[in-house]
């Protein structure tokens, strides 16, 4: 699941993006799956395998989206990852300096406000329970 950047400056943020925070396990590095992969498999609590709770495979889909923003508002967004909103003193002053220099490369489409035309994709997945499998219900 690992998506090529739109453009150059792009994967300079993706760069930064993954040079911070690889120990602790996020989203792009799909331990999610396991989740729903080893669903069978037993834990030390329990004596055999449980049931399944989800049918397999997963649906998956993405969609692309542009948006345009300022640099400022796209250092705004940015620092609300967890790994760059933990930052303080230096270290956030040099990541936010290193992505405000990624907004300025050459290849940065602007619009007439002088908005910065950033690409995402948004994913998704999703499964269905097994009928019959205990799903506790909350309350």
């Amino acid at each position: 699941m690992t998506w090529k950047p739109t453009t150059e400056w792009e994967g300079k943020l993706k760069d930064i993006t993954w040079s911070f925070g690889n120990e602790d396990v996020r989203f792009r590095h799909e331990q999610w799956r396991k989740v729903f992969e080893e669903q069978l498999k037993s834990t030390p609590f329990s004596i055999q395998a449980a049931e399944p709770l989800f049918s397999l495979p997963l649906g998956e889909e993405s969609v692309e989206f542009t948006q345009w923003l300022s640099s400022d508002a796209i250092w705004d967004r940015y620092h609300t990852l967890s790994q760059f909103a933990v930052l303080e003193g230096q270290e956030l002053a040099d990541t936010k300096r290193r992505v405000l220099e990624a907004t300025g490369a050459a290849d940065v489409g602007k619009n007439e406000n002088g908005e910065l035309e950033l690409h995402g994709r948004t994913y998704f997945a999703w499964s269905t329970a097994v009928p019959g499998a205990p799903l506790k219900s909350g309350g």
